[in-house]
């Protein structure tokens, strides 16, 4: 049962990308969400997964670990090899997972994958509010905000999800894009709202309001 929760928490992050994984990206203190086991565990109950794809889900797992257990074994290869290697075992993961959900289970982790976005940007439209207030942002600054927010989302999930690039095509790319969103937040504050976020910092506050902006 362990392993087959640990396999349905992957199928969750072929649809979803966790809050952790989007806040390291932004540079951003990570909250804590549910754990792989729990978000397994709803999304086994959610997709109503039938006791042959239990079955097809725990051999997927096991041919993945053996995979990577002989890809470990290899102590002659490059590490550009290895990670080459690893993401090819993903992607062909992720593709063998795909193919044993109808499509009525595939529309049905679309739309968990939709409501937790939309509860990740409820989250992040709270932080930036509550940031308004405290750092004196007009409603510019908010709007632009939001604009590079979900600028800088949308290119990060269209790189992630891109199955034809490479690893290190997906990488060159995301390193582009961060690259290109340097600077993040602080653009968009005046020297004086700066200074009072930085001040923060330097006191121990955590900046837990802040929007999913990448900074230096």
């Amino acid at each position: 049962m362990k392993k087959l929760l640990l396999s349905l928490a992957f199928v969750t992050g072929l649809f979803a990308i966790s809050n952790a994984q989007i806040e390291k990206q932004n540079g951003m203190p990570p909250m804590h969400g549910q754990p792989g086991r729990e978000r397994g565990m709803m999304m086994m109950k959610a997709l109503n997964l039938t006791a042959a794809q239990k079955a097809q889900m725990k051999t997927i797992h096991q041919n993945f670990k053996k995979s990577m257990d002989e890809l470990n074994k290899n102590e002659g290869q490059s590490l550009k090899d290895y990670r080459d290697k690893k993401d090819a075992l993903h992607k062909q993961q992720k593709a063998d997972i795909m193919a044993i959900l109808t499509p009525e289970q595939k529309q049905k982790a679309e739309q968990l994958k939709k409501e937790r976005q939309a509860k990740m940007e409820q989250t992040a439209n709270e932080r930036l509010e509550k940031m308004k207030t405290h750092l004196g942002l007009t409603d510019e600054q908010v709007a632009q905000i939001k604009a590079d927010r979900k600028d800088f989302h949308q290119k990060m999930m269209a790189i992630r999800e891109n199955d034809q690039l490479s690893r290190t095509e997906r990488d060159e790319q995301m390193k582009a894009l961060k690259e290109q969103n340097k600077g993040g937040l602080k653009k968009y504050l005046t020297p004086e709202q700066l200074k009072k976020m930085e001040a923060d910092r330097a006191s121990g506050k955590k900046m837990m309001n802040q929007p999913h902006i990448q900074e230096d």
